[in-house]
């Protein structure tokens, strides 16, 4: 299994949002060895999350930095691993596709950019808590282990 992640698994699993799926996520990182693909898109939805808590105040400055810190020691510990050698139009280009192989189905476009990155860089699994993308992610054939 080569699992990619969105931000709705990540949001549960660092603990940035209050989320009743947080057990969930940290159930199946106990239960799975196999390290989750992160993306460039990822990381800059986390740091913006992040940074929407800290502007507007809706979490302690110190559960940001943990949140953080937990990210980081994840990627340290090759538990994420970053892949940032596609290119923008590669990525593009693979948005369109699983547009056109989910022809009976449609997302928001950070879903579909989400699963793009998902099939560029060969995951067979999607953990995700959204249920379009889950829709989504099982009209182009990746598996989604997550129920909604």
């Amino acid at each position: 299994m080569t699992p990619y992640a969105d931000t709705s698994f990540y949001g549960s699993l660092l603990e940035f949002s209050s989320n009743p799926r947080t057990a969930e996520a940290k159930a199946w990182m106990s239960a799975n060895t196999e390290p989750i693909i992160l993306s460039r898109l990822n990381e800059m939805e986390i740091r913006t999350v992040l940074h929407r808590c800290e502007t507007y105040k809706t979490l302690p400055r110190a559960k940001i930095l943990k949140a953080w810190a937990a990210f980081e020691n994840l990627v340290a510990r090759k538990v994420l691993v970053l892949h940032n050698e596609a290119t923008a139009d590669e990525i593009y280009d693979e948005a369109k596709q699983v547009l056109k192989d989910a022809s009976k189905e449609s997302g928001k476009s950070l879903d579909v950019m989400h699963l793009a990155y998902a099939r560029r860089y060969q995951a067979d699994t999607i953990l995700t808590f959204d249920k379009q993308q889950n829709k989504l992610a099982g009209h182009i054939g990746l598996t989604v282990p997550m129920p909604v």
